[in-house]
């Protein structure tokens, strides 16, 4: 599944552009980087985390899901994007405003125009 993520994501970014140049849009992705599964809180996990620079936009996916056996709610998550210093480049929020059932997954998605190639670790917090 983590090898397939990368294609995945370059299909939905394929199709959420219409009916644009397609091949344009492929050739400008300079880089998309994964990262590892991570426990974020107790009961919520984050998966399948993925950076993609396009042009000068950098697009970031991470798929949270309840762990637990309880129903948790959850209003937004930050995404605290680190260099390789462990320094914080940038902040980004993904909203949820939802409860999620027992091992229920949602996919947060958030970009921001600045391309962020540095990114080499990411941190969670849930809100």
């Amino acid at each position: 599944m983590k090898k397939l993520f990368p294609l995945l994501l370059v299909i939905t970014l394929l199709l959420i552009t219409g009916c644009g140049n397609k091949r344009d849009i492929v050739k400008d992705i300079k880089k998309v980087q994964t990262f590892e599964d991570e426990q974020i809180d107790e009961g919520v996990k984050a998966i399948d985390t993925a950076v993609v620079v396009n042009g000068n936009d950098t697009l970031v996916k991470t798929m949270i899901q309840n762990t637990s056996k309880e129903a948790k709610y959850i209003e937004y998550i930050n995404l605290i994007l680190k260099n390789k210093k462990g320094e914080v480049i940038k902040t980004l929020i993904g909203y949820v405003g939802k409860k999620l059932a027992p091992k229920e997954s949602y996919l947060v998605t958030t970009s921001i125009n600045i391309e962020m190639n540095n990114v080499k670790d990411i941190e969670y917090e849930i809100h």
